[in-house]
């Protein structure tokens, strides 16, 4: 996650906006963290609560943090999935 960080966020200008789709802690199983470190396997992806990403990008200013809705026609929604907005600082 650090160095994630360390590529992404000086990409995003001051005032510019940043936006990111993850798995969703809420509605998916997925590793502890312990459990990827022991055995370097992510067993197909890590998820993220939308508490995890506002900690994670804190550097940034949440505009929209929400569960994807999946009853929105001619979308691709899967329930499974947290998406967020933010911006960078001026």
């Amino acid at each position: 996650r650090i160095t994630y960080l360390d590529r992404i966020l000086p990409l995003v200008r001051p005032g510019g906006r940043f936006g990111i789709v993850t798995f969703a802690t809420e509605r998916m199983e997925a590793p502890s963290d312990l459990d990827v470190v022991a055995t370097g396997d992510t067993y197909g992806g890590m998820t993220f609560s939308l508490d995890d990403l506002r900690t994670i990008f804190t550097t940034l200013t949440p505009v929209d943090l929400r569960a994807v809705n999946p009853d929105r026609p001619d979308t691709f929604a899967p329930d499974f999935l947290n998406a967020a907005l933010f911006t960078a600082p001026k």
